[in-house]
């Protein structure tokens, strides 16, 4: 499978922010990206993403090389139905992102009623006894059932603040933080400083 990704790798571009060199090429087969052929079901699509977005996080990958090394290991037929949503997104206007390729790869490979649970399980989603990082981590993995909600960069930082416990909660809004990257880096901050 390595072999296959080093063959059909496309050529190194010209340097800039998405910059695919080809030392960063081989660090990227070296970790042995899964290929994703749109079969399996949703297990195995949730995984092959799981599998994808822990290389990128590895690599600090940004998001257009995200978009580029992610759609490449498509193989079958989803990179036919890529090609064919890359293809309505351009005649559209859409800008290629790696946070939508998600949003279309999820409506494509997951079943509605499973996206329904896990956007009422966003929607209902509280700090409780949950550690900050793991509040943190599915309040992030959920979020993205749940774009229509938190369009904006506001309404992700407010939900969030939301399911906090309310003895994060008062610090935090005295902070009065507007999105959300800031806001997750103090909460862990004040739970650190709490223990």
């Amino acid at each position: 499978m390595t072999q296959m990704i080093k063959d059909n790798m496309p050529a190194p571009v010209a340097s800039g922010p998405g910059h695919l060199d080809s030392c960063f090429i081989e660090k990227f087969k070296k970790l042995g990206p899964p290929i994703f052929k749109g079969h399996g079901g949703m297990e195995k699509a949730k995984w092959w993403q799981m599998q994808v977005e822990k290389i990128f996080r590895i690599l600090q990958c940004t998001d257009e090389q995200q978009l580029r090394l992610g759609t490449y290991i498509l193989k079958g037929d989803a990179e036919h139905w890529w090609h064919s949503v890359q293809q309505a997104w351009e005649e559209m206007g859409i800008a290629s992102t790696w946070e939508e390729f998600l949003g279309a790869f999820n409506e494509k490979y997951f079943l509605d009623s499973v996206k329904e649970r896990k956007e009422v399980e966003f929607i209902e989603l509280q700090q409780g006894k949950l550690t900050v990082e793991r509040y943190t981590a599915k309040f992030s993995e959920l979020s993205r059932y749940a774009r229509h909600i938190i369009d904006m960069e506001a309404r992700k930082e407010s939900k969030f603040e939301r399911g906090l416990r309310p003895d994060i909660q008062g610090r935090v809004m005295a902070a009065n933080l507007k999105t959300f990257s800031p806001l997750a880096d103090l909460v862990r901050k004040i739970e650190r400083d709490c223990n």
